[in-house]
């Protein structure tokens, strides 16, 4: 394999390698390319050396002698962190400022003291260990962090004592999809262990070895808070306390709260803005802040991750971060994620540019089966599987003379739907089997240029970013129809990543395509190209949001700001009843400012490019919201979003 390596820097840096294999779809040089993680894989407590835990890991581009803050997570608060006590300076194996492989030890026997001890490691023999990995990177001239954990057990005394390692808890436990009755408890430990999860009032549930735990809860009463721990090893390796509340009984019209945000992706300024493809710092203060408010569960409307990579190992991590981040909140309450643009992975190939000789554009198109973006992302979330009212999407064909399997992913866990109270709540994946250009050093492709995105949909199949097809539509209405013949529901949110009106950043693709800051020029609605009848496939999506009485709102991310635009009658005629396009992408991506030359500003209400998020009060027969910014100050506040409907 004939290789070369470029890095370059735009919202972040990535790594390409050239290979002079075909592509799957064709004869066309196929391209490793990924963000640029700043370690390889997770890092490997290899042995204990005494009461010294050898860590041992590679990073992506060479960097400085890593440093490796440790201690434990105190079990007093409510939400748990990571408490850094100690920490380690990395000793090289060979005298360089700058490289790859890397190796800390950790001397555990330093938290091992009165002083220090305030989880039982003295007392219970062990414990498990936080970590933060810590290097500067050159490449991008700040330092790189990456956080894990382990677990150890002591037999004997401190620091003479014989020190090994044992089964962690890396992940979790988390609670998803809870009903009045039901509930799934989710963990993830670092090597195979049987488990299982214990409800107060006596019922257990087992989970036979595994590493990944997903254990359903049922039986349960509605609106009941219920404290649970999962022993996740066979050697009392057993979690903190945690508790969760079951949804109110339908038809109860009890009022309850929910946030709402999206794009969570890395930001600038790197440090916790940006570790391992995800801006934590925002996403954990946020979903910090929104349990404070006291939110029943949390919405996530798309790009998690900064995603864009061909690396399963990478994709995988950036997942992992979001998890990190969200955990201690998660833990508590349910959070339903939707697939964004960002949470792709798939191949990537050189395309002759027919208009360029000699040039060429980057491809990347979603993968199929288990190795599908779809399919990566439902194995790292725990959502509900179709609709509420029992039926699902079915996979969609690919478009016709492009080959290849017929078949898309599966929309398991991306396009479903859920009730809470008196709410429905419906997410679409606007995302679904994309293939799409990459704009990169040496070619010629743009990220939103129409021809070159319409050549490789004809050649790679696939579905254009921002379009929603017929198979998922009508999925749509019929889930909207339930909901809407139900007596039960008042309210249905929907919940997608791509706005159909944008209002800063993306007039050039979403639901749109058409030109930034040029708002007079059309959208893409050229029926001879796959995918091209945009602006229809927009109407027939908000035709079916307009089309039933009890839709509040449609809201989505993708543009990093927050906006409220009102959606009726005057922007088309066949939207018979009015709803808010709500935008809340403010989870520490990289800010829009909004794009006034678009025809619908005047249906604009509100707009800021602060980081926000969104807290939605439902009290029977009235919706309030709350926006708050990063300082915990109310952005916005609209009394009775339902209003329109009257």
């Amino acid at each position: 394999m004939k290789s070369m390596a470029m890095s370059f820097f735009a919202a972040t840096a990535a790594l390409f390698l050239v290979s002079s294999a075909a592509g799957q779809e064709g004869p066309y040089p196929s391209i490793v390319y990924g963000n640029d993680l700043f370690l390889k894989g997770e890092p490997v407590v290899t042995e204990f050396k005494g009461a010294k835990a050898v860590v041992e890991f590679e990073t992506v581009n060479p960097v400085s002698p890593a440093l490796i803050y440790f201690g434990t997570a105190l079990p007093t608060q409510k939400l748990g962190a990571a408490y850094y006590r100690k920490e380690a300076k990395e000793k090289p194996l060979k005298k360089k400022t700058f490289f790859t492989s890397h190796q800390v030890k950790l001397n555990i026997a330093k938290l091992e003291k009165t002083l220090y001890d305030s989880v039982g490691l003295i007392e219970k023999g062990g414990g498990t260990i936080y970590c933060r990995i810590t290097a500067y990177d050159p490449s991008v001239q700040h330092s790189r962090f990456h956080d894990f954990r382990f677990r150890y057990r002591r037999q004997g005394p401190v620091k003479s004592g014989n020190y090994t390692l044992t089964c962690a808890l890396i992940e979790g436990p988390m609670v998803d999809c809870v009903t009045p009755s039901s509930a799934v408890i989710s963990w993830k430990t670092d090597r195979e262990s049987p488990g299982r999860a214990v409800i107060e009032g006596g019922q257990t549930i087992s989970s036979p070895a595994a590493r990944i735990h997903e254990v359903p809860l049922t039986g349960l009463k509605p609106d009941t808070r219920y404290s649970y721990r999962v022993d996740y090893s066979e050697d009392r390796g057993t979690s903190t306390a945690f508790s969760f509340r079951t949804a109110p009984e339908p038809g109860s019209r009890k009022p309850f709260s929910f946030g709402f945000m999206s794009d969570s992706r890395v930001g600038v300024g790197g440090g916790e803005n940006a570790i391992n493809g995800v801006n934590t710092k925002i996403l954990a203060q946020f979903t910090a802040a929104l349990y404070n408010h006291g939110a029943r569960f949390i919405c996530f409307g798309g790009d998690l991750v900064n995603g864009y990579t061909s690396e399963r190992y990478n994709f995988d991590m950036q997942l992992a971060a979001f998890k990190r981040a969200v955990g201690p909140v998660g833990a508590s309450l349910p959070i339903y994620e939707a697939m964004g643009n960002h949470e792709m992975i798939g191949d990537f190939f050189q395309y002759p540019d027919s208009r360029s000789e000699g040039d060429h554009f980057l491809v990347g198109t979603d993968r199929r089966g288990k190795e599908s973006a779809e399919a990566i992302f439902a194995g790292h979330v725990v959502n509900p599987k179709g609709s509420i009212y029992g039926f699902s999407a079915r996979p969609e064909k690919r478009l016709e003379g492009t080959g290849g399997t017929p078949v898309g992913p599966a929309y398991d866990e991306t396009v479903y739907s859920f009730n809470y109270g008196n709410a429905h709540f419906t997410i679409l994946n606007t995302n679904y089997w994309t293939t799409m250009i990459k704009g990169a050093p040496g070619t010629t492709g743009k990220y939103a240029n129409k021809r070159q995105n319409a050549e490789a949909l004809k050649v790679f199949g696939g579905t254009r970013e921002g379009y929603i097809r017929d198979n998922q539509i009508e999925w749509f209405k019929r889930d909207l129809s339930a909901a809407e013949a139900d007596e039960d529901i008042d309210w249905i949110f929907v919940i997608f990543h791509e706005p159909p009106y944008p209002c800063g950043g993306h007039l050039s693709d979403v639901m749109y395509w058409g030109y930034n800051g040029q708002g007079d020029r059309d959208g893409l609605n050229d029926h001879s190209q796959p995918c091209g009848d945009v602006l229809d496939m927009r109407d027939r999506v908000m035709e079916t949001v307009c089309g039933y009485e009890k839709v509040v709102a449609v809201m989505c991310g993708d543009e990093h700001n927050y906006s409220r635009t009102l959606i009726d009658s005057g922007l088309n005629s066949r939207y018979r009843y009015p709803v808010w396009q709500i935008i809340s992408g403010g989870v520490g991506a990289p800010y829009y400012s909004q794009d006034k030359s678009a025809s619908w500003t005047s249906n604009v209400a509100a707009f800021t490019a602060a980081r926000n998020y969104c807290l939605f009060s439902v009290d029977g027969d009235s919706v309030r919201l709350f926006v708050f910014g990063e300082d915990g100050r109310i952005i916005e506040h609209v009394r009775d979003l339902t209003k329109i409907k009257r």
